[in-house]
């Protein structure tokens, strides 16, 4: 085999493997989901909180507007953004496996825009699971016992229609 051919051969299985490494999101987790930065939300408060968007002084009738009562994810086909309460971050460079058509989990590269902390760059890890309309977020947080450790938290949220 000629030493052109090897060269050709081998940039050719090189893009190929850089193609599958910048795979899209699967289709079943991209759009636009809602929920409480922390614990359980029902239909009626998933609704009103898509209907509110990111505008945490609209007036919603009968939903909590507290610090925990909106937090949503974006997920597009390359990139994750999570909007909270005066926080936001973006997911990018996005390194993950797909474990089954419900399940992605990997690593990221995250921008972090806190108005306390200001912007904050870092990678981490992050994983996502749908179970019956439901996404559920596992995240890595500081522990709320003062130690500074890293501990896993989950959020669910419900896809906006």
């Amino acid at each position: 085999m000629s030493l052109t051919l090897k060269f050709v051969l081998t940039a050719g299985l090189l893009l190929l493997g850089f193609q599958a490494a910048a795979q899209d999101i699967p289709q079943a987790f991209q759009g636009k989901w809602a929920g409480r930065a922390e614990g359980k939300v029902s239909p009626k408060h998933i609704r009103a909180l898509c209907a509110m968007g990111y505008d945490e002084n609209a007036a919603m009738d009968n939903v909590d507007v507290s610090e925990d009562s909106g937090f949503y994810i974006e997920i597009g086909k390359k990139s994750i953004e999570l909007k909270g309460w005066e926080w936001g971050a973006k997911y990018t460079k996005l390194n993950y496996r797909i474990y089954s058509p419900d399940k992605i989990a990997g690593t990221a590269r995250v921008r972090e825009e806190e108005p306390e902390q200001g912007t904050q760059i870092y990678n981490d890890n992050f994983e996502f699971s749908l179970n019956r309309g439901v996404l559920t977020q596992r995240f890595r947080d500081f522990s709320t016992d003062g130690s500074g450790k890293k501990v896993w938290r989950t959020r669910t949220l419900m896809r906006c229609k």
